[in-house]
């Protein structure tokens, strides 16, 4: 086994052990908000149903799937453009210059292209990892016939971490 493949491995191994404290955590609150994502962490269908009919009610669900669907209409809205780039310095915002003609039109595009991609149907799942357990992982390709490329990774089998001061993550494990 090479010297590259044994570090990652106790890189992967180390990322495993530091975030074993708080997968119980994840369980309970996808138990208690989202029981059809436990699978994620290893459970099977039938225990999902179990889990689903030992809830008292089901406003946790509810109101977890209620927050993510507010978050993704508020902040990815298909029916509108929720990103613009803007170059620095510019002073005039009455006249476009061709610069900015430019941006614009990439904008656009790229908009065009993330709603033509399966990002509408990946993106939700996300968003709601992100509300039950505090994060969520949706990578992102690009394929030569169908442009962008979304998947939503499963947090169960995702690890990561930062190796910058700043605590940006730039190191993704993904175990499948």
């Amino acid at each position: 086994m090479s010297e590259l493949v044994k570090h990652h491995l106790q890189r992967l191994g180390q990322l495993k052990n530091d975030r074993q404290p708080h997968e119980d955590e994840w369980r309970q609150c996808y138990e208690m908000t989202a029981p059809e994502r436990l699978p994620n962490f290893g459970g099977v269908i039938e225990d999902v149903k179990k889990v689903r009919a030992k809830l008292f009610d089901s406003t946790g669900a509810n109101s977890t799937q209620i927050l993510a669907s507010a978050i993704v209409s508020g902040t990815t809205p298909a029916n509108a453009i929720w990103f613009k780039a803007v170059p620095d310095g510019m002073d005039d915002q009455g006249e476009m210059t061709e610069g900015e003609r430019w941006l614009d039109n990439a904008c656009r595009t790229m908009w065009k292209n993330i709603h033509g991609s399966n990002f509408d149907s990946e993106n939700p799942d996300t968003v709601l990892d992100s509300v039950v357990a505090g994060w969520g992982v949706l990578y992102i390709a690009e394929d030569d016939e169908d442009g962008y490329v979304f998947e939503n990774w499963s947090i169960g089998n995702t690890y990561i971490s930062s190796t910058k001061r700043s605590g940006i993550i730039d190191t993704v494990y993904r175990c499948h």
